[in-house]
């Protein structure tokens, strides 16, 4: 199936737009040099509250790091597309500012990808290091594909002068909301057969993938999120702390 890379941008104030307005949300296709929009529809119908928060949860509980991954999907790259796309839409952020960037590599542009973190790696480790690294990256570079996390600078800039007694929170609460990107997303993916682990290269691979894909200098990259199909026996479940030493119930 046709391989492409998508790099999604969500305009801060498109949850605010009056129902039935609509609006022109940019991405990026092949060729790289050509912006296309899409157009989105703000006005979502009403939703029932779901009657019970189990399948939410069991998803939760399902969601492994997993490491034996091949070339493959067991979904269509329209499928992993569309819930990217959910995602940004769905995920919240402080006061709305909405300041995480995707950028989505499939297929062939996956495997390059891996390849360009094995070239950097290798000019910056001594050579018994780079080694134990190079079987690692061979395990990423085998599966089917990375979204790239980022946070753009300039957003959380401009809400530090937007709301100046929250200037030091906003790093922070950009942060999380990425955090919460990659969570949604690894749970999604895990729920449609895909098997995922999460990386953090940067920022040694920043510049070098940032030149590759487009990437403005204010796109800070936070993680990469590695997907492809799974072999084996998914993983079972980690030793947790007992709850009483992490929660704490009053009034009840």
């Amino acid at each position: 199936m046709a391989t492409k890379l998508i790099k999604r941008s969500i305009a801060p104030s498109i949850t605010r737009l009056l129902p039935k307005q609509r609006l022109q949300v940019p991405f990026l296709a092949s060729p790289p040099n050509v912006i296309y929009t899409r157009t989105f529809n703000t006005s979502f119908p009403a939703m029932a509250s779901p009657s019970s928060a189990a399948p939410f949860l069991d998803a939760a509980k399902y969601r492994r790091s997993v490491y034996t991954l091949t070339h493959e999907s067991p979904i269509s790259n329209d499928r992993i597309e569309e819930i990217v796309k959910d995602t940004l839409l769905n995920v919240p952020s402080a006061f709305n500012s909405q300041t995480t960037r995707l950028v989505l590599v499939l297929g062939d542009q996956h495997t390059k990808l891996w390849e360009l973190v094995r070239e950097v790696y290798k000019q910056q480790l001594p050579a018994e290091k780079f080694e134990q690294a190079n079987k690692r990256f061979g395990g990423f570079q085998d599966a089917y594909g990375t979204v790239l996390c980022y946070e753009d600078t300039t957003v959380v800039r401009e809400f530090q002068e937007k709301f100046k007694t929250y200037q030091d929170k906003f790093p922070g609460w950009s942060e999380q909301t990425n955090g919460m990107h990659q969570y949604v997303l690894w749970t999604a993916f895990e729920q449609e057969g895909l098997g995922c682990n999460l990386q953090h290269y940067n920022p040694l691979i920043d510049v070098r993938l940032a030149t590759e894909y487009e990437v403005p200098e204010t796109w800070e990259l936070k993680a990469q999120l590695v997907f492809g199909k799974p072999t084996g026996e998914h993983p079972g479940s980690k030793p947790k702390n007992e709850i009483a030493k992490s929660l704490k119930v009053f009034g009840k």
